[in-house]
C-alpha cells in the first residue's frame, strides 16, 4: 500500500488556533509538547533563540526572579484560593530556577494542599470563553512585594480567564516544571486531571441550561404564533367573500353585455381570486 500523508496544515491557520483558541494552560502544554519533539540541535537553537527574546525584559524581572527564587519569601503565600496570591504563584513559577530544588518544594506543599472539588464548588466552576490572543501571567496592582503594574510587565487585562483557568495555568506549570521531582510532578498532575473534569462538567452544566433555556424560548414562541394563528383563517374568509363579490359584478357587468362567454368569465375570476 502507498504510504498515506497526513493533509497539509496551513500555517496561519496554526497560529491563529495557538494564538486564539488556546487558553494558556493548553498553550503552555502545546509548547512544551513540541519541544519534546526536537532534535538535540534543533533544542540548542530555539535555547539560543529564547535566551535571546528573554533578554528582553530581563531588567523589568530581574527583582522578581530574585524573590521567586528565595524561599522565605514564597513560604506566605499559601492561600491560593485569594486571587491576588493565586497571581503572585503565577508569577514565581514563571521566574522559578530549574535548579531552584528547595523553592519548588515549598511550591508544592502549597499546591498540594488545594482540593478541586472544594475550589470548584466556591467558585460553581465559572469559566469564560478565552478571547485575548496576548495574554500574559497575571501581576496585579498589589502585586506581589510591593512593585507596581508597570514595573511587572504586566497589565490588568491580561488576566488567565477565571479562577479555574488560573489554576489550571498554575498547575500545569508545576507539572512540567523541571525544578519538582518527578513524584511531585505526578501528584500536581494528578490534582491538575481532577480540576479539568470539573471544568468539563461545568461546560458540561452550562450548555445544559443553555439548552433548557433555549426550549423555553422557543416554546414560548410556539404559543404566541398558536395565539395570532386563529384570526388568518378569518382573515381568509373575509378575502375569499371579497373575491365572490367581485366576481359576481363582473359577471353581472357581462350579462347585461349580453357576452356568450359569460359563465367562463365568472368561473376565472372567481379562481383567481379563490386563495
Amino acid at each position: 500500500l502507498p504510504p498515506v500523508y497526513p493533509p497539509q496544515l496551513d500555517k496561519e491557520s496554526v497560529f491563529e488556533w495557538f494564538g486564539l483558541h488556546l487558553n494558556p494552560a493548553k498553550r503552555i502544554e502545546f509548547m512544551c509538547g513540541l519541544l519534546h519533539m526536537c532534535q538535540p540541535l534543533e533544542l540548542r537553537f530555539l535555547g539560543s533563540y529564547l535566551e535571546d527574546l528573554a533578554r528582553k525584559d530581563y531588567h523589568v524581572l530581574r527583582d522578581f526572579e530574585f524573590r521567586a527564587n528565595n524561599p522565605s519569601d514564597l513560604g506566605v503565600l499559601t492561600d491560593v484560593v485569594d486571587p491576588v496570591i493565586r497571581s503572585k504563584l503565577l508569577v514565581c513559577l514563571s521566574l522559578l530556577g530549574s535548579d531552584s530544588r528547595e523553592c519548588a518544594g515549598i511550591l508544592f506543599r502549597i499546591l498540594s494542599h488545594v482540593n478541586p472539588a472544594l475550589f470548584c464548588k466556591n467558585y460553581e466552576c465559572p469559566l469564560p470563553p478565552f478571547r485575548d490572543s496576548h495574554v500574559h501571567l497575571p501581576c496585579q496592582a498589589d502585586n506581589m512585594y510591593g512593585g507596581s503594574e508597570e514595573d511587572c510587565g504586566f497589565s490588568a487585562n491580561d488576566t488567565a480567564g477565571g479562577p479555574l483557568e488560573q489554576i489550571a495555568l498554575l498547575f500545569t506549570m508545576a507539572s512540567l516544571h523541571p525544578a519538582f521531582h518527578f513524584h511531585q510532578r505526578q501528584v500536581v498532575r494528578e490534582l491538575l486531571d481532577k480540576i479539568e473534569l470539573a471544568m468539563e462538567e461545568g461546560k458540561r452544566q452550562r450548555q445544559r441550561r443553555l439548552n433548557v433555556q433555549a426550549t423555553v424560548i422557543s416554546n414560548k414562541s410556539t404559543l404566541l404564533y398558536s395565539d395570532v394563528m386563529p384570526s388568518v383563517p378569518l382573515t381568509a374568509l373575509i378575502l375569499k367573500q371579497t373575491a365572490f363579490q367581485a366576481a359576481l359584478c363582473c359577471s353581472r357587468c357581462l350579462i347585461k353585455s349580453r357576452s356568450p362567454n359569460t359563465p367562463g368569465v365568472v368561473l376565472i375570476v372567481y379562481e383567481r381570486w379563490n386563495w
